[in-house]
């Protein structure tokens, strides 16, 4: 009879969701915090999302996270594989056996050998010998219980931090757009915004796009340009053709001055 292969335990990690969810979050202002895995974090270490960028650009630790390492309040980079939305479970701990005291080790107190009086013999014709004085017995001593200590169990190793590469910078990408004749500039850092759209003078967009060596940005900058200042002229001669017209039937509405004499 087979026995079945034991179910392996699968650590939690960012999906594609969790990954939208936060990005929503962070476009909203607010703060989202996730879980750190790791034994070198520790149990039940939480981190503020600071930013969220592309793994395309920024490679697998895409994620910007601020937590609380050791007493130290550090930024790290992370993948979706090392995080979790869910709070942490702590691993219960081990119940602590108190050492074994040793009992005091008694002494058995010394025992002197009682020795015997013997009353004077009286006035014979011969002396009796003395008897001889025997020591007590000393009395039986218990064996002194031994007065070592169970092992203490080792100190559990200092956790270990893994060291990490160098910090990467959220990427910042910036937008030139134009809709007729206006353009407008936006800016974001990884998942954040920092700048929305704004307008932007067009001569000063063709002056940003000559400073780069890119022919083909520059024809095409200079073409919307172009074609706005066209239709600028053109509206201001509409114009002034209106106003001496305006200025001609302004001139008729006068009564003519008649000749001095």
């Amino acid at each position: 009879m087979m026995t079945p292969a034991p179910r392996t335990h699968r650590r939690p990690r960012l999906s594609d969701d969790d990954i939208a969810a936060l990005r929503a979050a962070l476009a909203d202002g607010k703060k989202p915090r996730v879980t750190l895995h790791g034994n070198q974090f520790g149990d039940g270490v939480r981190g503020q999302v600071l930013a969220i960028g592309d793994p395309t650009v920024d490679g697998p630790e895409f994620i910007t996270v601020r937590a609380k390492l050791a007493g130290t309040m550090e930024t790290l980079q992370f993948g979706p594989d090392e995080l979790h939305v869910g709070a942490a479970t702590r691993k219960p701990r081990a119940a602590t056996k108190a050492p074994a005291t040793a009992a005091p080790v008694t002494k058995a107190p010394a025992t002197k050998a009682a020795a015997t009086k013997v009353p004077a013999p009286e006035a014979s014709t011969q002396a009796p010998e003395p008897p001889v004085a025997r020591p007590a017995a000393p009395k039986p001593t218990s064996p002194a219980p031994s007065s070592s200590r169970s092992p203490s169990p080792a100190p559990a190793a200092a956790r270990s931090r893994r060291p990490r590469a160098r910090q990467k910078q959220p990427a910042v990408t910036i937008t030139l757009a134009s809709s007729g004749e206006q353009w407008t500039l936006s800016a974001t850092r990884g998942g954040r915004s920092l700048q929305k759209s704004t307008p932007v003078p067009p001569g000063s967009v063709l002056a940003a796009a000559r400073l780069f060596d890119a022919p083909a940005l520059q024809q095409a900058v200079g073409d919307v340009v172009a074609a706005a200042k066209a239709e600028a002229q053109q509206r201001a001669g509409q114009l002034r053709d209106e106003l001496a017209q305006v200025q001609s039937l302004l001139d008729s509405l006068d009564a003519p001055k008649s000749p001095r004499r």
